[in-house]
């Protein structure tokens, strides 16, 4: 088995692999600048401190089980830039709900085979309700919430308004991200495969949409596969070979989330700590 990943990964053009590194390393960059513009008020914020929680929780959200990695970009947001859980959370809620977004409307242009009006009318509840969500999160409340939990969930909600301030900024930011990730890994399914982008988009799509299940193990090993080869069925790849090429996309996907975020951790700890006053 070990041997047959490696023939695949090595059949692979060493043009498609580095274009696979630079498109998911782009994708890093474009969700830093999303923090970045985000927190900028936050005097500790820089890009480079923000790439830095960007990679560590993407390589956490890639390894750990049943999305707990998901807790790491609240933790460092709040350690290193003293960003309050709340706002991190909601900051953090609303970043998946944009991707819930993007890549259902995606998922509907590119793949479903339904009727256009169809695929206008889901296209447009989609938009409707992210700004239904939005409004809402904005609104002022006229009730005085005093009580728990009551006054939390407002404070929530308000911290939600903050991080949706910049919405049309954030929603062409994610496009893009979930443009070129998905575009990545159906390069890298259709070049295994030797088949058209569409199939390779058809395993992404699955493999994707799996990802945001809690229902994973370890670095998503197993749910990746089979939702990717499942979703490939219907486009003429076999069961099997589904699966041994999604775990080859797969391990592409995992060397460059957690190559990046060691680099990441080995650039933290060379570099010298900010000095404060003294007397402080």
């Amino acid at each position: 088995m070990t041997a047959s990943l490696a023939q695949d990964f090595l059949a692979l053009p060493w043009m498609v692999v580095v274009l696979a590194i630079l498109g998911l390393v782009l994708t890093y960059l474009l969700r830093s600048w999303r923090v970045c513009r985000e927190f900028k008020q936050f005097p500790k914020m820089r890009f480079g401190a923000a790439l830095q929680v960007v990679l560590w929780h993407n390589a956490s959200v890639n390894v750990m089980p049943f999305r707990s990695g998901e807790a790491a970009f609240p933790w460092l947001l709040n350690r290193r830039f003293d960003i309050s859980l709340t706002r991190a959370t909601a900051s953090l809620l609303w970043l998946r709900i944009q991707d819930a977004c993007v890549v259902l409307m995606l998922g509907v242009w590119v793949l479903a085979d339904i009727e256009l009006l169809l695929r206008v009318l889901l296209s447009v509840g989609l938009v409707v309700a992210a700004l239904l969500f939005a409004k809402w999160s904005r609104a002022t409340s006229t009730t005085p919430f005093t009580q728990w939990p009551w006054k939390y969930v407002n404070g929530f909600r308000q911290a939600l308004a903050e991080s949706n301030a910049h919405s049309p900024e954030g929603w062409w930011v994610t496009l893009a991200n979930w443009l070129i990730k998905l575009s990545v890994q159906a390069m890298l399914f259709a070049s295994l495969l030797q088949v058209g982008f569409q199939t390779g988009l058809a395993g992404t799509f699955g493999a994707e949409l799996a990802a945001v299940t809690p229902l994973q193990g370890v670095a998503g090993i197993g749910s990746y596969e089979a939702a990717s080869a499942a979703a490939m069925l219907p486009w003429g790849v076999e069961w099997s070979v589904g699966l041994r090429t999604a775990l080859v996309v797969h391990l592409v996907v995992l060397f460059c989330a957690l190559s990046c975020a060691a680099i990441a951790g080995l650039v933290s700890a060379l570099t010298p700590a900010p000095q404060t006053d003294a007397g402080t």
